[in-house]
């Protein structure tokens, strides 16, 4: 029977987006028709390595483990990536051990996912061999901080028509960002907006990465006070840039002030950079791009690289920056001492 020749693919129609970490990170999880597994994956730490375990009531009770080489990243929908399975099932019901090995490939546009694998599997009970394969589509939604996400798809194979969930908790993201938020609730003890400093730096306007210049009479200040962040791009007011600002985190210093307005007004108001378009980020690599960087305080550098760090994690799914800006976070972080 099919179901002798168990693994991780096979067990969900053959389908490959069911074990996929929509985030590439640690603990995932995947509920298929009498079937669950729960694995762990490492490729955001740098190593292209997974394991878990699998569970089947299907024909009888069966149980195994897997281990997996392969690269997964991932993104707002399942990942993307490929990886070989090698699986060991030992079923009760009959006492039948059985091996298999996967090759499965995957790839997202947006939140959906398609996919394809092929699994030779070998009943070690019974001496025999069977190939098997299997297709799927599915979609994924991921939360909003990017620490986790649920995802749901179809699939077809030898055994027919399958459907099933999977989700994943990506516990890097949720620890970077709770001490994001220890950090600066412990900096907002220490620091407070200073307005009238605010208008003296900012009265010869300053300078964008690009070299553009940006006068004082181009842009509007207000100064609301701001559950989170120390500043917030409000768009343009009759052809102005309108920025409040809430400086909480930091000393209020001249180059403070204008590497933040460089985040501000260049990175979200001239180049369009925001959180619904998963670039956010890039207001960060504006900042360290300015004039302004090296001259701004280590408070400064230290709350900017940690939610660069943040952002691009949670939109792109990837822990590596590129070049200077990952040596530039790792130097200045204070997530990871």
């Amino acid at each position: 029977p099919q179901h002798q020749f168990y693994s991780p693919y096979i067990g969900m129609g053959n389908s490959p987006v069911m074990m996929v970490d929509p985030d590439g990170e640690f603990v995932v999880w995947s509920i298929g028709t009498k079937r669950f597994s729960l694995g762990v994956n490492f490729t955001p730490i740098g190593i292209p390595v997974g394991a878990g375990i699998n569970f089947e009531w299907q024909n009888g009770f069966s149980s195994g483990i897997y281990g997996e080489i392969g690269y997964r990243i991932g993104g707002n929908g399942l990942g993307t990536g490929a990886a070989v399975q090698q699986n060991f099932n030992f079923n009760f019901s009959n006492g039948n051990t059985s091996t298999s090995t996967t090759a499965l490939a995957y790839a997202s546009l947006g939140p959906f996912t398609v996919g394809g694998s092929i699994s030779a599997n070998y009943d070690i009970t019974n001496n025999r061999w069977q190939k098997s394969w299997g297709i799927s589509a599915g979609f994924g939604v991921g939360f909003a901080d990017g620490s986790g996400g649920i995802g749901f798809s179809l699939n077809y194979g030898l055994d027919g028509f399958g459907y099933g969930l999977n989700g994943n908790y990506n516990s890097s993201i949720a620890r970077s960002r709770i001490l994001t938020y220890n950090l600066e609730r412990k900096a907002k003890q220490i620091y407070q907006s200073s307005p009238e400093l605010i208008e003296k730096y900012l009265s010869d306007g300053f300078t964008t990465p690009d070299g553009e210049y940006i006068a004082r009479k181009d842009f509007i200040i207000t100064f609301e006070k701001m559950k989170n962040g120390n500043g917030r791009y409000d768009g343009l007011i009759e052809g102005k840039h309108h920025v409040n600002l809430d400086i909480e985190s930091y000393e209020t210093t001249v180059h403070n002030v204008k590497a933040l307005m460089v985040h501000e007004i260049y990175g979200h108001g001239i180049k369009g950079y925001s959180g619904v378009k998963n670039n956010h980020h890039k207001a960060y690599f504006s900042s360290i791009d300015s004039k302004y960087w090296h001259g701004t305080t280590s408070s400064f550098k230290a709350h900017a690289v940690n939610r660069m760090y943040t952002y691009f994690h949670s939109e792109t799914g990837r822990t590596g920056m590129p070049l200077p800006y990952h040596n530039i976070f790792w130097k200045y972080q204070t997530l990871f001492k």
